[in-house]
């Protein structure tokens, strides 16, 4: 039987314990079906500062797929648990298993649970989230923050809610933009050169090369807007290789060319992304990919044609680890009781 959470919030606050951490006083309030607990840790600048955590119901141990996303260690007891990851504001929820004096809890927070009827595991989340999912949360959580590098906990599926390093642009704006920041040159070539029926006679024509030092994304799917040009030279779009130099098999080209690197930036295409022909006569497209994503090289082309990827999905790379300090960490503080 699935777990219901009970609707009756009487006698939440019957129990009252008071906690010493880190010179800090930290109270938690915890009722007898221990639906929700509250810790209210007092500071020397700002009065109370709360932060409540809901159960949520029973869960099976977590997949091993996640586990070197995890942080656990051995607690006292339930309260012990809440307050050590209290003391994290980028932590959003935690497991306490009450045989074993267990606290499990990670910075990412939509790493997947299974719940079931009833086990040792029992899952507590924050209420309202005290992270940034987008350049306009964090915008909101701190008005005065400039363009630059700052942690995201995207929503994505393929990023499972952990901290990855996004530019937010234009935030003085109403929209703020986010974008990778490519940390290797990320570049396509149209070749001035055409030869459409393979013949051996090549003519000079309009040519041009595009590179990419950030690209724009769509933090909810982490979706590339391959045609937002804000921090590119070149009219290319990004992924995309396209020339005009042969007819497909006539025996020569295509000559198109875009080479896609993301090493650096703690993510990686899909090894299974697609590339879609577009155009006359193109060519097959031919996409190497390697180091599990992270490079891939496109050449295609066509009279005139190319290649194109539909979507472009980034996926997070978990063996990639970022400097805490290459971004900047904006949280929520529940000061003073808001």
């Amino acid at each position: 039987m699935p777990y219901t959470e009970p609707q009756t919030t009487a006698g939440l606050r019957s129990a009252d314990t008071l906690l010493m951490a880190c010179l800090d006083v930290i109270c938690l309030y915890v009722g007898l079906l221990l639906v929700q607990s509250t810790v209210t840790r007092a500071t020397s600048t700002c009065g109370f500062r709360r932060t409540s955590y809901d159960k949520h119901g029973f869960v099976l141990d977590i997949s091993s797929d996640v586990v070197e996303l995890l942080e656990s260690h051995t607690v006292a007891g339930l309260f012990e648990c809440a307050s050590s990851v209290d003391r994290s504001p980028t932590f959003q929820w935690f497991i306490y298993n009450s045989v074993d004096n267990l606290c499990i809890s990670s910075t990412c927070w939509a790493i997947p649970m299974q719940f079931v009827a009833e086990s040792n595991n029992v899952l507590y989340r924050k209420g309202p989230p005290s992270i940034p999912q987008s350049c306009s949360e964090v915008k909101e959580m701190n008005p005065t923050s400039a363009d630059g590098e700052y942690w995201i906990y995207p929503s994505a599926s393929t990023f499972l809610g952990c901290p990855t390093k996004i530019y937010c642009h234009d935030m003085a704006s109403e929209s703020p933009r986010e974008y990778v920041s490519l940390t290797v040159n990320n570049s396509g070539e149209y070749p001035n050169v055409q030869d459409l029926t393979c013949r051996g006679f090549e003519k000079n024509i309009a040519g041009h090369v595009t590179n990419f030092s950030k690209i724009r994304v769509d933090v909810k799917v982490m979706e590339v807007n391959t045609t937002d040009h804000t921090f590119a030279t070149g009219t290319g779009a990004f992924g995309v290789a396209r020339d005009c130099y042969s007819q497909a098999n006539r025996g020569c080209g295509p000559k198109g060319t875009f080479q896609v690197n993301t090493k650096g930036t703690g993510m990686f295409i899909d090894p299974q992304q697609m590339w879609t022909q577009f155009g006359y006569a193109p060519h097959t497209p031919s996409v190497i990919t390697s180091e599990s994503g992270v490079k891939i090289d496109i050449l295609c082309g066509g009279a005139c044609g190319g290649c194109r990827p539909e979507p472009l999905t980034l996926f997070k790379n978990f063996q990639e680890v970022t400097a805490q300090e290459r971004a900047v960490s904006v949280t929520k503080g529940n000061c003073c009781g808001n």
